[in-house]
């Protein structure tokens, strides 16, 4: 999802190349990596509205967006078992849902609480140069790991997995017949907001190319209706 996925160049200590270290400033953006052979994962995406420290285990999601696989994004240092800040490199997508969303919030006079954040799924998690190269690896996969925050409850979905895919479809049927609060796509057809899960033949636009002024007005209606319920516990 979003630009060409990531360079399995780099990988963790003791198994091939390694991801650089890097000094451990603040980052909107977190996620969970995990190689699997010679396979590289990315879990647990988040986006955070201002750059954090480190995630916090009290830290709970505003809602959740959802495309076909990661991005090019590595992370900025390798740490086993933890979350990890991420370097975009040439990733747009990330940043694009975070202005969304922001703006969103900034529409209605809100402020997106420090410790909410934006979680990414995506129909699967392997990572690679090119949506091409991710599909090419998918294939050979018996089963496609899920992220484990896939169970977390989410106050709306965003879903930006663009069109059908022999390939891919199978992978959606986990999050289309979910019982979501709020689900929403951007429709290709008319460029307006549906307000459900998208069915397997209709285009659910990615963020790319996509005039953002509807899902700007739409998840500033959400951010409204949902803000004084925000400190309500999610499923873990």
């Amino acid at each position: 999802m979003g630009s060409p996925g990531c360079n399995l160049s780099c990988s963790a200590p003791g198994s091939g190349p390694k991801v650089p270290e890097a000094p451990r400033t603040p980052n909107p953006y977190w996620a969970a990596f995990e190689r699997r052979g010679d396979d590289l994962f990315r879990f647990d995406t988040r986006i955070y509205g201002d750059a954090v420290d480190r995630p916090r285990r009290g830290d709970r999601p505003l809602g959740c967006v959802i495309g076909k696989n990661p991005g090019s994004a590595l992370p900025l240092y390798w740490q086993d078992d933890a979350l990890l800040p991420i370097a975009l490199g040439n990733d747009r997508f990330l940043p694009t849902v975070r202005a969304v969303v922001r703006k969103a919030y900034a529409a209605k006079g809100l402020v997106w609480p420090r410790d909410r954040y934006v979680q990414v799924f995506n129909l699967f998690y392997l990572c690679n140069r090119d949506l091409r190269g991710a599909r090419d690896g998918l294939a050979r996969l018996q089963e496609p790991p899920r992220c484990p925050a896939e169970r977390r409850r989410q106050p709306w979905a965003w879903f930006v997995w663009g069109g059908a895919d022999p390939l891919l479809d199978p992978l959606k049927a986990r999050f289309r017949y979910r019982r979501w609060r709020a689900a929403f796509f951007v429709s290709s057809d008319s460029a307006s907001v549906i307000c459900r899960a998208p069915r397997t033949v209709e285009h659910a636009r990615h963020t790319q190319g996509m005039r953002l002024d509807a899902p700007v007005a739409h998840l500033s209606t959400l951010a409204a209706k949902q803000s004084p319920t925000t400190n309500q516990p999610a499923d873990r």
